[in-house]
């Protein structure tokens, strides 16, 4: 598998989801995220820097899916819940807030009717 410093999520994926959340009247942002090897690996200076470059979120999982789909040859595509949110001086976690529960769960029902209505072959 090649190195690179990009990953990206299938934009097919991206469109399609879009829709429908669009269709169920549910905001998002859709953006670019820094994906880390470990947790708490986000530097002050770091955390800076990929703010001025447009970075919304912060995760561990995604470049490596994007690019083990990319080498199977298959989609994928990652959505974020923004459960904690990461300040240049601090860390606020709501993974407990009523709110996030709420709109995971919509999110969920979104997706479970895509797989189930779509073939992405």
């Amino acid at each position: 598998m090649q190195t690179a410093v990009y990953s990206c999520s299938n934009s097919d994926l991206i469109k399609i989801i879009s829709q429908e959340l669009n269709n169920e009247n549910i905001s998002f942002h859709k953006g670019s995220s820094w994906t880390t090897d470990a947790i708490f690996r986000e530097t002050k200076e770091k955390f800076i820097e990929f703010k001025k470059e447009g970075i919304l979120t912060v995760d561990m999982e995604s470049a490596a899916i994007f690019s083990i789909c990319k080498h199977f040859g298959v989609l994928g595509t990652s959505i974020f819940f923004i459960s904690d949110i990461l300040k240049e001086n601090s860390w606020c976690p709501s993974y407990y807030d009523y709110d996030f529960s709420v709109n995971a769960y919509s999110i969920f029902k979104i997706l479970n009717k895509l797989v189930k209505e779509k073939s992405f072959n």
